[in-house]
């Protein structure tokens, strides 16, 4: 009987991994020949067993998951159906020819009738049937000052994909939308003026400079966004206004000039450096924070000490999106192996030695897993430095320690360790019993980039894992994805021929999940010799079965 959950991907993986280790053994050959035609009398049995009144097309599906293979799939429609899908008294495929459509210039729009959205649609599909472009834009031109804002819009969209680039007339009707009252126009209005406004249009840009003014709020955010988006990167006027209206009493303006402040600002700019680190200082608004450290890391040049302390600041607030804004943001502002700003890091991934409010502590844990994220982004491999290391094994070898603070660390020990550190893979060989499942993977992972291939005790350590403990067949790691995480980490680490090993892979064959199986199939290909009768009796068997 098959296995349940087995198919034809895992017949695939076994047969992919036979071809790389033919046996020494000539009966196989023919076992291979029979199994072959035994699969293909499978697969022509199911192309043969469509359900009556169905006729069935065949592609190709990739199945999701962790199994990660692909196996044909039968699709089946009503037989007698039309080939080009087209719907029963369709005029589209029943061979009647439709008429032409009518020139834009002819299209009647009535208000409130609605198909006023339909009708506009259709402006930019339409070629110009018999009335010149110029006339098209026309048209459209005038709906944008229609009562109906659905009009409005689909008038806004169409002039996007009809005007000539630099059309004057189109480019000052989009400004005044800029203004329109109804959120979805002024943001397609922004969208058209990109598409027909030339990059650096000095024109655009000092109408985009003077509606930075304006007395309403969505209008200023627009044009903060727009001009991110149709201005020069390094233009000293978009720029200055951008910073001025740092300022302003609307955070949604901000957050837009701040957007458009990382695009647009030139690198090394000391001026918008310091405009960007007073916001990130000052602001009570965690998305304005955010924007700004995204601007620092476009606009900031490496080793700045103003721009790492503040976003190593930032590492400790209490915003979950400001402490990942920092963390993406530092890499790219300090200067790798940067041992000044490492030490500066491995303070603030210290425990506190003083009792605090359980709040406190929570929000220190996450601090100094930032903190710990971080240390392994901006150091290389160190070398003769083994500070951030111990900072690191310390907080992994700690049993009270935070299990995020542990999990971080351990992914921040595997960036800056040689391969085959010992003390390193010291630490990590108990962590990958850990009672925390997030710790364990990390540990796994580790283990598999740490150790060198043939290490026994991560062989051992990880066989161990994979065998039954407790009551009947239970296994000692009982989460799939553990035991997925640790079948890839033995193949990278067992030695060549391991006997403990295979049979541990061999077993996995069995495993209740796919992603497990095919793992445990490409991992044998690793760990096993050439001709490894053993190896090669078990996925025949493994193809036989199913």
């Amino acid at each position: 009987p098959s296995r349940p959950g087995s198919g034809i991907g895992s017949r695939a993986l076994s047969s992919a991994a036979l071809r790389d280790l033919p046996s020494k053994a000539e009966g196989n050959s023919s076992q291979l020949l029979s199994s072959g035609q035994a699969l293909a009398c499978s697969g022509a049995s199911s192309r043969t067993t469509a359900s009556p009144g169905l006729r069935s097309s065949s592609s190709t599906a990739s199945l999701g998951g962790s199994g990660g293979f692909s196996r044909p799939y039968t699709g089946s429609r009503p037989s007698g159906g039309s080939s080009s899908g087209s719907r029963p008294g369709s005029a589209i495929g029943s061979g009647r020819v439709l008429p032409p459509l009518p020139p834009l210039h002819q299209l009647q729009l009535k208000s409130n009738t609605g198909v006023n959205s339909l009708n506009a649609t259709s402006f930019s599909n339409l070629g110009s049937g018999g009335a010149t472009p110029s006339r098209n834009v026309a048209q459209l031109l005038e709906k944008l000052s229609d009562s109906d804002s659905k009009v409005r819009l689909e008038a806004t969209k169409a002039l996007g994909q009809l005007a000539k680039r630099s059309d004057a007339a189109v480019t000052a009707a989009l400004l005044g939308c800029l203004a329109d009252k109804n959120n979805l126009v002024r943001k397609y209005a922004m969208e058209s003026l990109v598409q027909v406004a030339e990059r650096g249009d000095a024109e655009i840009v000092a109408g985009l400079i003077r509606l930075l003014r304006h007395g309403s709020w969505f209008v200023r955010q627009a044009v903060a966004s727009a001009l991110g988006r149709i201005a020069s990167r390094g233009d000293g006027q978009s720029v200055e206004a951008l910073v001025s209206v740092l300022v302003d009493e609307r955070e949604e303006v901000v957050q837009a000039a701040l957007d458009s402040l990382g695009k647009l600002g030139r690198q090394g700019d000391v001026v918008l450096v310091d405009a960007l680190l007073e916001q990130l200082r000052r602001s009570d608004s965690w998305r304005a924070k955010c924007s700004a450290s995204q601007a620092l890391a476009q606009v900031a040049d490496r080793g700045v000490p103003q721009v790492t302390s503040a976003l190593l600041e930032n590492l400790s607030d209490s915003h979950e999106e400001v402490r990942q804004a920092a963390i993406s943001a530092l890499p790219q502002v300090a200067i790798i192996g940067d041992q000044q700003l490492a030490a500066a890091i491995i303070e603030r991934i210290k425990a506190p030695e003083t009792t605090q409010a359980s709040s406190t502590v929570v929000g220190d844990a996450n601090a100094r897993a930032a903190a710990a994220t971080v240390l392994g982004r901006v150091l290389g491999e160190t070398v003769g430095w083994r500070g951030p290391v111990e900072a690191l094994l310390g907080c992994i070898r700690s049993p009270s320690e935070c299990w995020l603070v542990r999990r971080v660390s351990i992914e921040s020990l595997v960036r800056i360790v040689p391969r085959g550190d010992s003390e390193a893979l010291d630490a990590l060989l108990p962590c990958i019993a850990d009672e925390d499942g997030g710790v364990r993977q990390a540990a796994v992972v580790a283990l598999g980039a740490v150790a060198k291939r043939g290490d026994r005790d991560a062989t051992r350590a990880l066989v161990r894992m994979l065998e039954p403990g407790g009551e009947g067949d239970t296994l000692q790691e009982r989460l799939p994805f553990l035991r997925l995480a640790m079948v890839v980490a033995l193949g990278q680490v067992a030695p060549i021929g391991n006997a403990a090993a295979i049979k541990a892979l061999l077993a996995r064959l069995d495993d209740a999940h796919a992603g497990v199986r095919d793992a445990a199939t490409e991992a044998l290909k690793s760990v096993s010799e050439k001709g490894d009768e053993a190896v090669v009796e078990a996925l025949l068997d493994d193809l036989l079965a199913e």
